[in-house]
């Protein structure tokens, strides 16, 4: 069953199945709780769960009811249980290769969510100026991804001059006309690009965070994973990125070291 088939049929029906035209935020509630379903396929996976009804069950339950979660969660979680339902069933595992198989099934299927997460990205707005971006005071320097370790506690350090920049005058004859101007010219290039973040790119962030399968082995999503997905809903044009760096920096600022407080938070800042 692949993806293409599955979010087909959830965004047909979804839209038959609403009290009001379908919005780009209905859509993106859809993809939120699609993820969600596919952390859950993974925990049936790993528990080795055959049995159907099972799994039909376990869907409905996590989809909730309308009146905590919202109509298009649960409508969602209801069409794919009857996709689940209506659908020839095969998950007989006999060997370990057999879960593998149904591993990567589920690995191609949340790929697919993502990249059907850039496309309706796209119809997005996100021509905005940066005037009047600057709804939320958290700012970021862009560093490299391939200078940063995976750590929570990581030190988030400010641009510093290179060696070169570092000598002395008299070293690196800085006192000529163009040498000044090489130096001022290579400063220029270092110089980090500031991007701030808006409320909306904070709460799809935290979002992000909330909501992120975990592993077949339960743990949680990295902080490079986050980025990627993070940019590839934001950034699709490849044009600007978040760096791991940049999205510690900006949850730290928002819960600090607890991620407990993610949910409270962004209720927070859904209600200003």
């Amino acid at each position: 069953m692949s993806f293409t088939f599955i979010r087909k049929q959830v965004q047909a029906q979804l839209k038959k199945s609403l009290y009001h035209p379908c919005q780009i935020r209905d859509f993106m509630e859809m993809r939120w709780t699609l993820l969600l379903l596919i952390t859950l396929f993974r925990t049936m996976a790993a528990e080795r769960v055959t049995d159907k009804d099972t799994w039909v069950r376990r869907i409905l339950e996590t989809a909730g009811t309308e009146a905590t979660d919202g109509v298009v969660r649960v409508r969602t979680g209801q069409i794919v249980a009857d996709i689940i339902a209506t659908s020839q069933w095969g998950l007989q595992w006999t060997t370990s290769t057999e879960l593998h198989d149904v591993d990567l099934t589920i690995d191609a299927i949340f790929t697919g969510v993502v990249q059907w997460t850039r496309e309706v990205n796209r119809l997005l707005d996100q021509k905005v100026s940066l005037a009047d971006q600057k709804k939320y005071d958290v700012e970021e320097a862009y560093s490299s991804s391939e200078e940063e370790e995976e750590s929570d506690n990581e030190p988030i350090e400010n641009y510093e001059p290179s060696d070169k920049e570092n000598q002395s005058p008299t070293s690196n004859n800085s006192n000529s006309p163009h040498s000044r101007n090489k130096s001022k010219n290579s400063k220029d290039k270092k110089t980090p690009n500031i991007c701030y973040w808006t409320r909306e790119e904070t709460i799809a962030l935290l979002k992000q965070y909330r909501d992120a399968p975990l592993d077949v082995h339960g743990r949680q999503a990295t902080h490079q994973q986050v980025a990627d997905w993070h940019n590839e809903d934001w950034f699709p044009d490849g044009a600007h990125k978040r760096t791991k760096v940049a999205l510690q920096q900006q949850l730290k600022a928002l819960v600090g070291s607890n991620r407990t407080l993610i949910r409270a938070k962004i209720k927070e800042l859904e209600g200003e």
